[in-house]
């Protein structure tokens, strides 16, 4: 009973339904109860339903289906980098994503330009270890992968040497002294350079 109440509901919003009852059920789906790769419409609408932070510049996150599509459609964002993980024990092959705006996007609409479901969106909180990620070497106990593996349109190199990107910081205060940055996110991102002083 339940699959047939499911699949009239789904197809009558694929039918373009916009009724309240038939949202809220669509809300209570997961992204895969409704094949989101073949019905990218549904998936735009399910996207709308999910509460996801703020807008943000960077984004992260690892994808094992529909590798191809994404993989494309990576390449028409301003900053990107991707890796094919196939030597991971005891892991599906997989592919790590970073992506990078020079302004903050909402994580529908990157997630809708990929064809992904939004959960999959990670905001970053550190750049350099996320791209360090890409091939492990951050991570000793997995195995390491060579930097030429990584499929990019960046000077990797000095995007990991460059540390913090200080105009980037100027804007993220900025962001935080108006109520567009939450604090613990601020503090999260920028931990490592962070000095606690004691007083005497």
């Amino acid at each position: 009973m339940l699959v047939m109440v499911k699949r009239k509901v789904v197809k009558s919003l694929k039918a373009g339904s916009n009724s309240r009852e038939d949202l809220e059920y669509l809300q209570t789906l997961t992204a895969e109860d409704f094949q989101y790769m073949e019905n990218p419409d549904l998936l735009e609408k399910w996207n709308s339903l999910q509460k996801t932070p703020g807008k943000v510049r960077q984004f992260t996150f690892s994808l094992v289906n529909r590798t191809h599509q994404v993989c494309e459609r990576v390449k028409c964002f301003p900053k990107w980098a991707y890796i094919r993980h196939d030597k991971d024990d005891s892991e599906h092959v997989h592919y790590h994503y970073y992506i990078e705006f020079p302004n903050p996007r909402s994580f529908s609409s990157v997630a809708n330009d990929l064809g992904i479901p939004v959960t999959m969106l990670q905001k970053v909180f550190d750049k350099k270890g996320i791209l360090q990620y890409l091939t492990h070497e951050n991570a000793p106990d997995k195995h390491h992968y060579e930097q030429s593996q990584i499929v990019t349109n960046m000077d990797f190199e000095q995007e990991i040497d460059s540390g913090y990107d200080f105009m980037q910081l100027a804007q993220d205060y900025w962001d935080l002294r108006h109520g567009k940055l939450n604090y613990f996110d601020f503090l999260e991102k920028y931990k490592t350079h962070i000095v606690r002083h004691s007083r005497r």
